[in-house]
């Protein structure tokens, strides 16, 4: 069986991720190295196109079994809610952000 090493892809000293510190209220639930990305994307209202943030982490799926939908992301000095989690089958998962 293939197994992937996720750390490789993980480790902030080599420029890929950064530190995310995942909360509930003020309690820390974990502090985890993830890889962030803030995207926008096109959306319409009344018909005109404006341009949203939506923003998302990945993060391996191991480091958030305490977190949910709900919880707080600190992201580079930022502070996101949870909107849903995606695992993708592959220990990493998906993180969905709302700020």
């Amino acid at each position: 069986m293939f197994t992937e090493d996720l750390l490789q892809f993980f480790d902030v000293n080599r420029g890929f991720a950064v530190q995310a510190v995942f909360k509930r209220g003020e309690t820390v639930l974990a502090t985890v190295a993830v890889i962030f990305n803030d995207p926008s994307q096109s959306v319409e209202i009344y018909s005109t196109q404006i341009e949203e943030a939506a923003p998302f982490l990945q993060a391996p799926t191991a480091s958030l079994a305490a977190v949910k939908r709900g919880d707080t992301a600190t992201v580079n000095g930022a502070t996101y809610r949870i909107e849903r989690i995606r695992p993708d089958g592959t220990g990493v998962s998906t993180v969905y952000l709302a700020e």
